[in-house]
């Protein structure tokens, strides 16, 4: 439910198993509307999600009749990750959201020998003889390669040649 939905407590306070419920709706749409266990299941995540929260002290508990206060639950829940469609809801008042993004993360860029492990050389020669080198490696690699392939094939056929002949009753020898 992505932009435009609209939200349907006007009161100060809302039953928590009917916030519960819409939550759930707009964040997990398929999911509510396949229900039974499926939607059982997306509930259960929203409701730990909250649980959390309230052992983390970041959400108020509910009154003792069961309301949450609306304005400091959906500033908290618009802040959830993974329930970002809550955000554009239109008709909750006095929830505040803070929207500003996270900082950028540092980054460089080193130099390419510390990505291969080795240093590259500045020389066309040094270069060429380092790239023969490598197809070289890379040649004995594959061919390692083949001769494992080649041993675990000769397994395989060794095992369904027996699991075949033990079906028959082994090796068939006779009294």
């Amino acid at each position: 439910m992505s932009n435009g939905t609209s939200f349907p407590f006007s009161a100060v306070t809302a039953s928590e198993p009917d916030v519960v419920d819409w939550i759930t709706e707009v964040i997990y749409p398929r999911e509510f509307a396949s229900g039974g266990d499926i939607k059982s299941g997306a509930k259960k995540r929203v409701r730990s999600r909250i649980h959390y929260a309230r052992e983390k002290n970041d959400l108020d508990p509910r009154s003792t009749n069961g309301h949450v206060e609306v304005e400091p639950f959906f500033s908290w829940a618009s802040r959830q990750r993974g329930w970002e469609t809550l955000v554009p809801t239109t008709g909750i008042q006095g929830v505040n959201v803070n929207m500003n993004k996270l900082p950028p993360v540092p980054a460089a860029v080193g130099a390419v020998g510390a990505l291969i492990g080795t240093d590259v050389p500045d020389d066309p020669a040094a270069l060429k003889s380092k790239l023969i080198d490598g197809e070289r490696k890379i040649a004995d690699v594959e061919a390692e390669r083949d001769r494992y392939k080649i041993e675990l094939d000769t397994r395989r056929e060794r095992s369904r040649n027996a699991s075949k002949y033990g079906k028959q009753g082994g090796r068939g020898r006779s009294k």
